[in-house]
C-alpha cells in the first residue's frame, strides 16, 4: 500500500511528490523543473491536483481509481452570520422599495395626468 502525500504536497517553498513523497525545491518562478503536474477536473466542481517527480510516478498514480469525491454539503451558519445575512436581504429589499417609488414619483412628476 502507497501513501498518499497530496495532502502535505504544497508549502511556499517546495513541492512534494504526490506518489513517493520526494520534496524538491522551487526555483525563483515558483516552479519545480522536471516535475509533472496533473490536475483533473470532474463534473461535480471538484479537481484534483498532484505533482510527481518522474513520468512513471504520474503513470502509475493514474493507474489507480480516482480517490472518491468529497461530498458537497453546505457550512453551518452561525448566528452572527444569519444576522449579517438578514440584515443583506433587508437593505436590498429596501432599495428596490426606494427605486421603485422613486420611479413612480418620477413618472407622476412628468406625467401628472396619469
Amino acid at each position: 500500500m502507497t501513501t498518499d502525500y497530496s495532502e502535505y504536497a504544497y508549502s511556499e517553498d517546495s513541492v512534494l511528490c504526490g506518489q513517493c513523497g520526494r520534496r524538491q525545491s522551487l526555483d525563483s518562478n515558483g516552479e519545480a523543473p522536471g516535475w509533472l503536474y496533473v490536475e483533473i477536473d470532474r463534473d461535480v466542481g471538484q479537481s484534483i491536483d498532484r505533482d510527481f517527480c518522474c513520468q512513471e510516478h504520474a503513470a502509475d498514480w493514474l493507474q489507480k481509481p480516482l480517490p472518491e469525491p468529497k461530498p458537497f454539503s453546505v457550512p453551518d451558519r452561525t448566528p452572527k452570520e444569519r444576522l449579517f445575512l438578514g440584515v443583506r436581504v433587508v437593505l436590498v429589499l429596501y432599495g428596490i422599495a426606494a427605486v421603485l417609488i422613486g420611479t413612480w414619483t418620477l413618472v407622476r412628476w412628468i406625467r401628472p395626468d396619469w
